[in-house]
């Protein structure tokens, strides 16, 4: 962003990188990095290359495609409200669409939620209805947001103001209508303010286009006026519209590995609990050099890891508790000792309070082959060497991980230039790693084959 412009909105830009930098959960574009130059603010996200919700193209779209993605926007909206975040500002360029894996590999899309810039944070002791700001995009704005609009008075509002817009969204993606207002009829903002608050939700396009029932019912259920009612985002996830079976979501695709879907799925996640094993055992500075690896990776690397997070997930809340997580492991029929169980949440949920979150599950299940890779070290390394300097300086990691795990990463990495490290030292580092998970996962498999024997 051009300074000139931010020094017209510091706080929206401040705003942005402090939600993105606190959020983290799939359904959120994730944010690596941010600099400036004399010129502009930089902000380094990942890659959501197909389009936004608004260019999706009904006609062509598997109706259960469209239930999929918007499962993704309430997932993401749950996780935001369950952190005390409300979006304010939910319309279809704020979701982005990318492909589940990768281009071509026919899992279809998944949507990724930005723009945090009007997103306001609930502090502790707060009230639920803590915000007053008339805020967002019109045509996607609550009624309660607009109660303030040209009145003088102070309305204060929640986060229910998001599963509105949320509705809104569906509404016009389902009819190519909006829900209050005449198509092609011209109006002025004041208007339009009056049809949000005052108007009754139109019922012929819903006909006209032929509306699933059950997502009619949704429907009126988000787009009800009054916020109280208005259903939450954990609440809409339980809607049989929204409980569209997640196929491209579990693991019980079918795969070149596995012959069979009730085969794979066990297999694979029992390859998964083993390097969370591992991972328990690591000390800091492995597991710093595993998330950085995490930061730096494909989408189509992490794409089973993200499938078995959405799979153990079952509430849609973006993290897992750890009765979660125990239950997902014994609907795979894996049984683990108690040791072991307490061992895996402890490396999972390193802050103990009951939340596996999502980058701590994938560094957790990351596989080795992913990281030793002359191209994955390659990339690794650029995406931290910023300026192309040819090392990796401490201010470079503290951007991505906590100072006092960069901390831990120099002092094992005992660079020759102090406050940088080489390529061939970040080489080292790497590979040492990977080395020690892999010799570990193959004295698991010489265990389980002496067990079984």
């Amino acid at each position: 962003m051009p300074k000139l412009k931010l020094a017209e909105d510091v706080q929206r830009m401040v705003t942005e990188i402090q939600a993105l930098i606190e959020l983290d959960h799939p359904n959120i574009m994730k944010m690596y990095e941010y600099f400036e130059d004399p010129q502009a603010i930089y902000l380094v996200t990942e890659l959501c290359d197909g389009g936004h919700l608004g260019e999706l193209d009904t006609a062509t779209t598997d109706p259960d495609e469209i239930r999929w993605l918007f499962r993704d926007i309430v997932c993401a909206v749950a996780y935001c409200h369950s952190e005390g975040l409300a979006h304010r500002d939910l319309k279809f360029e704020n979701v982005m669409l990318t492909e589940c894996g990768g281009r071509h590999c026919g899992l279809g899309r998944m949507a990724k939620v930005i723009d945090f810039g009007l997103s306001s944070f609930r502090q502790d002791g707060t009230a639920k209805q803590w915000m007053k700001e008339n805020v967002g995009t019109l045509y996607f704005v609550a009624p309660e947001v607009l109660k303030n609009e040209g009145t003088g008075k102070e309305n204060t509002y929640g986060a229910e103001c998001d599963m509105w817009s949320i509705g809104v969204m569906m509404y016009i993606l389902l009819t190519g209508q909006h829900p209050f207002m005449v198509q092609h009829v011209s109006k002025s903002p004041r208007a339009i303010v009056q049809q949000i608050s005052h108007g009754v939700l139109r019922q012929a396009p819903l006909s006209d286009a032929e509306v699933q029932p059950k997502a009619c019912e949704l429907l009126e259920k988000l787009l009800e006026k009054d916020p109280t009612c208005r259903v939450s985002a954990m609440s809409a996830l339980e809607h049989p519209w929204l409980r569209v079976p997640l196929v491209r979501r579990t693991l019980s695709r079918t795969t070149s590995k596995d012959s069979t879907c009730s085969e794979g799925a066990p297999k694979r996640m029992l390859s998964m609990v083993g390097r969370i094993l591992s991972f328990s055992k690591f000390t800091r500075f492995e597991k710093a050099i595993l998330t950085l690896v995490v930061h730096a990776a494909r989408s189509r690397e992490l794409e089973d890891l993200t499938r078995a997070f959405h799979a153990l997930d079952s509430s849609g809340a973006g993290w897992l508790s750890a009765a979660g997580f125990c239950s997902g492991l014994q609907k795979q029929g894996i049984q683990l000792s108690e040791d072991d169980l307490q061992l895996m949440l402890g490396c999972l949920d390193p802050d103990s309070d009951d939340k596996i979150q999502y980058t701590d599950w994938l560094a957790a299940t990351f596989e080795p082959c992913g990281i030793t890779s002359d191209r994955a070290i390659e990339e690794l390394f650029d995406f931290f060497d910023l300026h192309g300097r040819g090392t990796v300086s401490m201010s470079d990691l503290s951007d991505i991980v906590e100072e006092d795990m960069t901390a831990v990463i120099f002092e094992q990495a005992q660079p020759d230039s102090p406050g940088f490290i080489s390529k061939s030292e970040f080489r080292t580092l790497v590979i040492s790693v990977a080395g020690k998970l892999a010799r570990d996962l193959e004295w698991q498999k010489a265990q389980r084959g002496l067990n079984h024997h």
